[in-house]
């Protein structure tokens, strides 16, 4: 990692770099007492993890977004700021790329430790990134990490790796293209289960309102219903309506 202190911050020289090395901590050490996720991600074709269920949340919703394409690569404890450069010396959670190129930086944390001092350091390091072309977000298990969206990439991941017949997970999402809009009443008429439905959903075969509970009359779609983009990688939010909405 030596190497990064040749190039600047968010130069293609950087991300290269950065997107060609390991973490940068080791998550694994005795001085957390929060237990460390890890899990293969397909799309980076690596190991990654995280500290505690908040990260391990994120780390799912990111591979989620990876899968529909609404982002080119992430990577989790991506690199330090050096103070020289920065101005403070800090690690986040993840570096997530996107399709133009632009990059975010993105904390997790959770809410009920979030006090009007953090706040402040959030938005020194909003201004900072944006100095070096980065846009930093915060995620809280509250928004965009609500209880629905957490329960939902849990159940989408751990039913990708049931043994879940190839044939009933395209018959589900044949009989929802041809329907157009089903309810989950419908689903369940038709012969399949929420384990179909979710192995169905990591694939990005079938979409339901994610960000919300479930009910009968919930909508299964074959299209998007949430704009996720928004949700998790709002780029347009000035510091003080991010910060505010926490």
């Amino acid at each position: 990692m030596d190497n990064l202190g040749t190039h600047a911050m968010g130069s293609p020289q950087w991300v290269k770099l950065i997107f060609s090395t390991g973490p940068v901590r080791n998550n694994k050490g005795h001085s957390k007492h929060t237990q460390y996720h890890q899990m293969f991600v397909p799309a980076m074709n690596t190991l990654m993890g995280g500290q505690g269920r908040n990260e391990a949340y994120a780390l799912l919703v990111l591979q989620y977004l990876c899968v529909l394409g609404l982002i080119r690569r992430f990577k989790a404890q991506p690199f330090e700021t050096v103070e020289a450069e920065f101005g403070a010396e800090i690690t986040p959670d993840f570096l997530v790329e996107l399709l133009d190129g632009r990059l975010l930086v993105v904390e997790i944390k959770s809410e009920r430790f979030i006090t009007h001092a953090l706040k402040q350091i959030f938005d020194r390091n909003h201004e900072r990134f944006a100095t070096f072309g980065m846009t930093y977000l915060v995620w809280t298990d509250k928004k965009p990490l609500n209880h629905a969206i957490r329960h939902h990439v849990i159940q989408m991941q751990r039913f990708s790796g049931e043994d879940i017949p190839r044939t009933e997970i395209d018959a589900l999402a044949g009989f929802v293209t041809v329907r157009r809009s089903v309810s989950l009443s419908e689903i369940y008429e038709a012969g399949f289960d929420l384990g179909c439905l979710y192995a169905a959903a990591w694939e990005g075969k079938v979409f339901a309102p994610w960000c919300e509970e479930f009910h009968p009359e919930t909508k299964v779609t074959p299209w998007q219903q949430e704009d996720l983009e928004a949700t998790f990688l709002d780029c347009k939010r000035s510091s003080n309506e991010w910060w505010d909405s926490l």
